[in-house]
């Protein structure tokens, strides 16, 4: 386990997502290869997304394919394949829905109709006369214009996916997919070409909407022998017996959609040497599940490498890493995905990509996806629920750091298995009694206690996995005194808030509890087995009944604790923990969940005498720690805000010392003041502009993405002339370097100040679609004019995506425009300032009205926010220098370690030098470096070089929020969209549409060294 962890291998390193969203040239996909090899990337998602120009699927797309996994051969680096054009996954770019109605997604949607007249039978499941509240009669004539009132369901078509619960679609998917792939390079499969990513399938009920399937009804009567359709007014409104009704039915609508599209799937991948991974829609919680799938856990058995998906830059309960990793554990998967980073937007610090990951890895999660590496920026691309951790990025060259030590976390936390000494179950079948296609309070309560629960229990370091009732009927047994699903056994059961329970597992508890078994019931017990009420005094007598906060005496009571991380006030919530097993060891890994809280704890792990060694995971060293000897092991370990730790216990471990220390240090202040060394081109983002269109009719000033939707709006093609304006103030002469970037430069006729730009003349920035050109000649002090005339053209599909009827997300997600109305840039050597005051905002960022002027570039800084100081759009490399003297013989100085303390950093990377040697790359905590060795008597010289992130750049600067924390198309507009949700946990209907996120007002995010910690 120690070597992989010191050199990882290509499986346990990530696998990002590659977005192919342009016109796609074999030589930009070989360099694009050779760049994440370079970057310890351990293979590639080759993924079709929006804005991608050439046919999906057809003869170039299955080329470009081919040549990804010959290159990736070529270099060592693992080939994928997404496989869908966008997602949801299963309807082959249109293919499949395209070829018949059968193969189309259905829904129902109930509807209480007053006095009906005629109604399209063809539509109608069923009409019911009501009775009151309480009851109903199945009306089985059609003429409906008897009746006062209706209670109408119908059956819906959602033209633009397929039905999931249709073996015949999924049939036809893998036939127009997979099998091209296998018939081409099928040699390859389970060699370079791992296998396939599926994405988010689901079912495409809205509120108030439940899932259908044609050959439903007939299929519910096999298995349950009534008719569904006489008693479909119970999964909209508590009827009599509704609770069995939606039992049933839930049942069965996730045993289709399980069986006939992951498990279908599955066994294709088995057939033909290839894994299948990727994630279900909405694992969230049991709320977010009901809507979409029925239950992700039973997926997790039909996938290779389980895996699941985190959006936004937060993090949130235990529930969606546990879900997974339990059915990972039991059924003996050692990978288990997560498809993470999608709209933490453009400054996500990598110490919040870090703890965003490591939050999931504690929970059992080991590889990573990242969302996601972009092929082209150019137009709405860059807006594709960014960052693209890419080429595109200053930092680019230090992103090995970050997979090296996530590929070093992957390694060890694959290794041996999890401890486990709980079995929690799963109340997901309580959600399919409580949910009537809308979020109950119920459900919502269901959803509370449970993810309270499951935060308690991770809080005190009490470790469990939880056990899906699909999972158990098939895996669980009572063996050797223990309850056992699949691979893992465990010690006791516990039962959250439940209202039914299966007959299996009433059976398994049972047994279990005669067998000495430990069962501890927290919250409501359940009073339904399979959905029918039913007396449980039998399982309610022998059950222990414990508050939440009871438990830990409990579990010391019964020697089921196995690990106590304790702070002043007891058990330090904020730090959770992970023990494996791995047959040489006990490996713990423990993280710090808390972005401000610094914790200095005491680790005792019980039952177990070894020697600690502490895991290093930015460089792959150990380190020996001071321990207390005993049957148990105990030592201590300070964490600083989401900072993590990996311990290994071995019986035996020889170390080296690693350097001589002294036993006293002197904290040395960075400080704020600092001369600029180095400077990468600063940038001005030109959002603004003035549009003529046909010569005569004009717009603006109005933002360029805003002006982009007024286009679209006309629905036709237009002549346009984008006017943009600069303001300069410094000395022209004297510098140089002056370019101005935009995209589509082919497409207009360019000048600047009236004068023709040579497009001949030119070179890309930053993303090969961003040309540069030069234009100090060009320019002038005062204002200068940017003229930009061409033809705004779109395709007739544009159109019929954006404006027809009934559209699914599925036909967004994989919209290319032909043209976009984009920012441009002005780039070169100068500094950029507001006219106006900075107001300080929330999430660190500064707001100002504007306007900017391009003056002299700055040569030093006097305070730690570099932004404000002529940095306002900067997204390149910055080199800071100062001088200190020291003077070692001094008291202050002598025999001591000298720490360099410099604040935590607002850059994602930052590199030290002290006298020209290089001491850190600094990612994440500890901001601090041990320069003892590197400094000299006399004068020293500091330096940094800090890589700036996109955000200043790129935006979204006019968010209200200042800085956003969930980042989508929409966010660059202010339009309300579903990325304005919290969570996926809430409803998809959920939010005020109408509320408006955009503000005048530039937003900017910090850029520099914070004071001293």
């Amino acid at each position: 386990m120690l070597k992989e962890f010191k050199h990882p291998g290509r499986q346990y390193r990530p696998i990002p997502f590659w977005s192919w969203n342009d016109e796609l040239q074999k030589e930009e996909l070989n360099r694009q290869i050779e760049e994440m090899s370079t970057a310890g990337l351990g293979g590639y998602f080759m993924h079709g997304r929006s804005g991608l120009k050439v046919e999906y699927l057809g003869k170039n797309w299955c080329d470009c394919i081919e040549e990804g996994v010959k290159k990736g051969k070529e270099t060592g680096m693992h080939a994928w394949i997404y496989d869908d054009e966008g997602w949801p996954s299963g309807f082959a770019g249109g293919i499949v829905n395209g070829m018949a109605e059968a193969y189309q997604a259905k829904y129902m949607t109930a509807e209480v109709l007053q006095h009906p007249k005629e109604l399209a039978r063809e539509e109608i499941l069923g009409a019911y006369s009501l009775y009151g509240k309480d009851s109903y009669t199945f009306v089985e004539d059609t003429d409906f214009s008897r009746f006062e009132s209706l209670l109408v369901i119908r059956r819906r078509v959602q033209p633009y996916y397929i039905d999931v619960m249709s073996k015949e679609a999924i049939d036809a998917f893998l036939k127009v997919t997979h099998q091209v792939y296998y018939d081409r390079f099928g040699e390859e499969f389970g060699k370079t070409m791992k296998g396939f990513f599926t994405d988010e399938p689901r079912f495409t009920c809205k509120m108030g909407q439940l899932p259908w399937s044609d050959g439903l009804r007939e299929e519910f009567h096999k298995r349950y022998e009534y008719d569904l359709i006489e008693y479909l007014p119970c999964l909209f409104y508590e009827y009599s017996e509704f609770e069995k009704v939606r039992y049933d039915f839930h049942r069965l609508v996730n045993d289709l959609f399980v069986t006939n599209y992951m498990k279908n799937m599955y066994d294709w991948c088995e057939e033909h040497n290839c894994y299948v991974t990727g994630h279900i829609m909405m694992e969230e919680t049991i709320f977010s599940q009901m809507s979409t799938t029925g239950g992700v856990m039973p997926f997790y058995e039909y996938e290779h490498i389980p895996g699941i998906d985190w959006l936004r830059r937060r993090i949130e309960t235990p529930v969606i890493g546990k879900q997974v990793s339990s059915v990972a554990s039991q059924l003996g998967r050692k990978q288990v995905l997560t498809e993470s980073f999608a709209l933490t937007g453009w400054n996500v610090s990598f110490e919040e990509l870090k703890w965003i990951m490591e939050w999931q890895y504690v929970n059992g999660v080991n590889l990573l996806c990242q969302h996601l590496q972009a092929y082209s920026l150019k137009g709405s691309r860059k807006r594709d629920y960014p960052p693209s951790l890419f080429l595109q990025q200053s930092w680019w060259s230090e992103y090995k750091n970050f997979n090296d030590y996530a590929g070093r976390l992957g390694a060890v936390l694959s290794a041996g298995k999890e401890e486990a000494v709980f079995l929690v179950l799963h109340p997901m079948r309580s959600g399919y009694i409580t949910f009537d296609g809308t979020r109950t309070e119920r459900l919502i309560a269901l959803d509370q206690e449970f993810c309270k629960l499951s935060t308690e229990l991770s809080a005190l370091h009490i470790s469990y996995h939880y056990g899906d009732e699909t999972i158990i009927s098939k895996y669980g047994r009572i063996h050797n005194n223990l309850f056992q699903v699949g691979e893992m056994s465990y010690r006791g059961v516990i039962l959250p808030t439940m209202y039914t329970i299966d007959e299996i597992t009433l059976k398994l508890l049972l047994t279990f509890l005669s067998k000495g078994g430990k069962v501890v019931s927290i919250g409501e017990f359940p009073d339904y087995t399979n959905g029918s009420r039913k007396d449980l005094e039998e399982l309610r007598n022998k059950v222990i009944r414990r508050k939440t906060s009871d438990i830990l005496r409990y579990c010391k009571d019964t020697a089921l604790q196995t690990v106590s991380i304790t702070g002043t006030n007891g058990e330090e919530a904020n730090i959770a923990c992970q023990i494996r097993e791995t047959g040489e060891g006990t490996l713990l890994f423990l993280v710090n969940h808390s972005q401000e809280k610094t914790s200095q704890v005491t680790v005792t792990v019980l039952g177990k005498a070894g020697v600690p060694l502490k895991l290093i995971g930015e460089t792959g060293e150990t380190e020996g720690m001071a321990y207390t000897k005993g049957s148990n092991t105990t030592f201590e370990l300070t964490f600083e805000p989401m900072q993590s730790h990996l311990v290994y216990l071995q019986e035996e471990v020889k170390t080296e010392d690693v350097s001589t220390c002294f036993n006293t240090s002197v904290i040395l202040p960075a400080g704020t003041d600092w001369d600029i060394k180095e400077m990468g081109h600063n940038s001005l983002t030109l959002d603004i502009c003035t549009c003529i269109i046909d010569g005569n009719e004009t717009i603006g000033p109005i933002p360029a993405i805003k002006l982009m939707k007024r286009l679209l709006d006309l629905k036709r093609s237009c002549d346009i002339e984008l006017r943009y304006e600069f303001y300069v103030d410094m000395d022209l002469q004297n510098n140089e370097n002056l370019f101005l970037c935009l995209e589509d430069a082919n497409r207009y006729d360019i000048t600047v100040n009236g004068e023709v730009i040579d497009k001949t003349q030119s070179s890309y920035w930053k993303d090969k679609a961003f040309v540069r050109l030069a234009i100090k000649s060009h320019v002038q002090n005062g204002q200068n004019v940017i003229v930009l005339k061409g033809r705004f053209e779109q395709k007739q599909k544009v159109y019929d995506v954006l404006y027809g009827e009934n559209v699914y997300e599925t036909e967004l997600n994989k919209l290319t425009y032909d043209m976009e109305i984009e920012a441009v840039y002005i780039t070169g050597d100068f500094g950029v300032y507001s006219q106006t005051a900075f107001l300080p905002a929330g999430r660190n960022t500064v707001q100002t009205e504007g306007p900017f002027v391009i003056k002299e570039m700055p040569k030093h800084f006097t305070h730690t926010n570099f932004t404000t100081q002529g940095l306002l759009f900067f997204g390149e490399t910055l080199t800071i220098t100062k001088q200190i003297r020291i003077n070692k013989n001094s008291e202050e100085f002598r025999n001591k370690n000298i720490i360099l303390h410099y604040g935590k950093q607002n850059a994602p990377v930052v590199q030290l030098f002290v006298n020209g040697k290089f001491v850190k790359t600094s990612l994440w905590a500890p901001y601090k470096a041990d320069i003892t060795s590197e400094i000299i008597e006399g004068e020293n010289e500091i330096t940094f070089v800090l890589y700036a992130s996109n955000r200043n750049l790129l935006g979204p600067h006019h968010h209200t929020k200042g800085e956003c924390y969930n980042v989508g198309p929409s966010s660059f507009t202010g339009e309300w969209s579903w990325v304005e949700r919290e969570s996926e946990a809430d409803g998809t209907d959920l939010g005020d549409r109408s509320k408006n996120y955009w503000m005048d007002a530039y937003s900017f995010v910090a850029f520099g060294l914070n004071k001293d910690s």
